[in-house]
C-alpha cells in the first residue's frame, strides 16, 4: 500500500467504508446498500452488496488506497439516485468540472471524487450527475430506456502523489513527481463515460496535487512550479512527471509548453 494506505470495507448495513493512510485523518463514507455482504463477485473476489432492487454494489479497492464504487443497475426498477454520506464535519464542493473535493471541519483536504459517469450493456453513455447536500453526496442515474445492465461508477481517494524523487541533471536538482493510481486518474480527468479529459482534472492537481508534491520533498522555486503546472495541461499521461531545477522561468509555458521542459 501507499504510504500505508488501506480500505476498509462494511461488514453489516450500518457500517462504512473507511479510507486511511499514514499522512492524514481517515475518510469514511456510508456506502447506499441495504445488506451486508450478499455475495463475492466470482471473477475478482471482491465483496457484493445489494444497493435496492436490482442493483447491486461492488467496492473496488485499489492499491494506493482509493476505491472504485462500482454500482450495476440490472433492470429498470432499479433506483436513480444513490446517497454516499461522509465523514461528520466534511464538506463537498462539485465543482463545474465534476470533480468533487472534499474538506474535513477544519477545512483541511480530505479526498476527492472523480467526475460521475455511467455506461449501459452497449456501451452507450447513460446520463448522470452529481448532487451535493451537506456532507452527502448523490449519484442520480437517468437509466430509463438504456440496455441492461447500467454500470455507474464514482472514485474515490485521498492521496494524489506517491512520492518525490531526487536526482541531479546539468549540476543541479532533478525532481520526479509520480502520481498515485487515483492522482494519475484525477489527472487525466477520468469520468463522464470512462474517457480521458485532462483539462477536467488540472485545476486539483494544480492545488491539491503541488501542496502534496510540496510536503514530499518538491521545489517551490519558480520554474518548478511552471513546469508543474505545464505538466498537469500538456502532460497529464505521464507519470512521473520529471522537473529540471537548471531550467529557466517560462512565464509563457501556456502557449508556449515547449513539452514542459523547456
Amino acid at each position: 500500500m501507499v504510504n500505508g494506505a488501506s480500505v476498509r470495507l462494511p461488514d453489516a448495513l450500518t457500517d462504512p467504508l473507511v479510507l486511511e493512510n499514514d499522512l492524514d485523518p481517515a475518510l469514511s463514507i456510508v456506502l447506499p446498500i441495504e445488506s451486508g455482504v450478499l455475495d463475492v463477485a466470482p471473477s475478482s473476489g471482491l465483496p457484493v452488496y445489494s444497493a435496492g432492487s436490482s442493483a447491486e454494489l461492488v467496492p473496488a479497492v485499489k492499491d494506493d488506497g482509493s476505491v472504485q464504487i462500482t454500482t450495476v443497475l440490472e433492470a429498470a426498477d432499479a433506483p436513480t439516485r444513490f446517497d454516499y454520506v461522509f465523514s461528520a464535519g466534511s464538506s463537498l464542493q462539485l465543482g463545474e468540472d465534476g470533480f468533487v473535493v472534499i474538506t474535513d471541519a477544519a477545512g483541511q483536504y480530505s479526498g476527492a471524487v472523480t467526475p460521475p459517469w455511467a455506461l449501459d450493456a452497449n456501451g452507450t453513455t447513460v446520463p448522470t450527475h452529481f448532487e451535493v447536500n451537506g456532507n452527502t453526496l448523490t449519484q442520480v442515474v437517468d437509466h430509463a430506456g438504456f440496455a441492461y445492465p447500467v454500470i455507474a461508477d464514482p472514485y474515490a481517494g485521498k492521496a494524489l502523489i506517491s512520492s518525490v524523487g531526487l536526482g541531479w541533471e546539468q549540476g543541479q536538482r532533478r525532481y520526479s513527481v509520480t502520481k498515485t493510481s487515483f492522482g494519475h486518474s484525477v489527472s487525466l480527468g477520468y469520468g463522464l463515460g470512462g474517457g480521458d479529459d485532462p483539462a477536467l482534472g488540472a485545476q486539483i492537481m494544480r492545488d491539491q496535487g503541488w501542496s502534496e508534491a510540496v510536503s514530499k520533498g518538491l521545489s517551490t522555486a519558480t520554474t518548478i512550479r511552471q513546469q508543474y503546472d505545464c505538466h498537469t495541461v500538456y502532460a497529464a499521461g505521464k507519470n512521473p512527471w520529471n522537473l529540471a531545477r537548471y531550467r529557466g522561468t517560462n512565464e509563457w509555458w501556456g502557449v508556449n509548453p515547449q513539452l514542459c521542459n523547456w
